[in-house]
């Protein structure tokens, strides 16, 4: 895959998805409520650059690489701003107390 001028944004990007791995694992382990919310604001920062990226390659005419490497890139990109999205919100569960998270039955539905 030949992206051009985003090859160090990408390469960062995917270094910074793959450290969260370790970071939320970490969170868990020492159920620590700073690296939880540390990981959850990377995660802004990660959709910002993917944003930006994917915007380019949709508004602006683009040739040092080729219209199949742009789909790939772009596809790509999504990719990991998802699997970042995911690991949020896996680690928010510890940010958030328990009973927050989760679907809570109406009353009427309850007393059925």
């Amino acid at each position: 895959l030949q992206v051009g001028k985003y090859e160090d944004t990408i390469k960062k990007l995917e270094a910074e998805v793959k450290a969260k791995f370790k970071s939320v694992t970490a969170a868990f382990a020492s159920d620590d409520i700073k690296v939880a919310r540390d990981v959850m604001g990377e995660h802004r920062s990660i959709t910002k650059q993917c944003d930006i990226i994917l915007n380019e390659l949709v508004s602006k005419p683009y040739t040092e690489i080729g219209s199949n490497d742009a789909v790939a890139l772009g596809l790509f990109v999504r990719y990991l701003k998802r699997v970042s999205a995911h690991l949020t919100n896996i680690v928010s569960s510890i940010v958030n107390p328990f009973d927050k998270i989760g679907f809570k039955p109406d009353e009427e539905e309850s007393q059925k």
